[in-house]
Order: C-alpha cells, then sequence, then structure tokens
C-alpha cells in the first residue's frame, strides 16, 4: 500500500489495483497533490474510488485481497479524526494516571 500525497507519478497511480481516501472531495479539489492533479486533468474520476478508509476498517470492502495487490491510499487527514484520536488518549492517560500537564497556555513562547 502506498501511502501519497503528491510524492509519486502519475503511473504509481495507474498501477495500482485500487484507490482509497478518507475524503474523496478534499483529495480531489485540493491542489497540488498527484490524485488532485490526476481529476483535474480528467485521468481519473469520481468511479476510480474504490473505498473510503472507514469502509476498510468496518469491513464493509475488503482491502487487500491478494498478495499481488497494489493499493494507493491517499488520506488527506480529516481533523476531526485527529481531535477525536487526541481526546481518546487524552481521557485514557488521565484515568491511568499516566503522562503529566504541559505549561504550553501558561506562558506561550510564541508571544
Amino acid at each position: 500500500a502506498h501511502i501519497g500525497g503528491n510524492e509519486c507519478t502519475f503511473d504509481v497511480v495507474q498501477k495500482a489495483d485500487k484507490i482509497v481516501g478518507d475524503d474523496w472531495a478534499q483529495i480531489t479539489h485540493r491542489g497540488g497533490d498527484t490524485l488532485s492533479t490526476m481529476y483535474q486533468q480528467g485521468l481519473i474520476d469520481d468511479g476510480d474510488l474504490y473505498a473510503r478508509i472507514d469502509e476498510l476498517v468496518t469491513g464493509e470492502k475488503p482491502g487487500r485481497e491478494n498478495e499481488d495487490e497494489i493499493i494507493y491510499c491517499n488520506s488527506v487527514g480529516l481533523a476531526l479524526y485527529d481531535l477525536a484520536l487526541s481526546k481518546r488518549i487524552f481521557d485514557y492517560a488521565k484515568k491511568n494516571g499516566i503522562g503529566r500537564a504541559l505549561p504550553l497556555w501558561e506562558d506561550p513562547i510564541w508571544v
């Protein structure tokens, strides 16, 4: 599986058996990334998206089905996922008494 943004050439995507992403609208309409550029140039279209990442995680669609299958995954990173995961980590650490509070907001270094 290739996790990509703009660091590969079009042929990497064209060789993939499946294209997976987290938010197809964001992927195809942001500037500069390989899939976005290919979409804008008409080299791929909405029908080329095999699945969203959540569909693989929940088992709605199978991921890699054999040793030779190539999956190109483009994750633009949804802030909602970051926040949800951060909250779970924070709650776990607090419950288990691990970690330490950082004085980030008491005396910001950038002001």
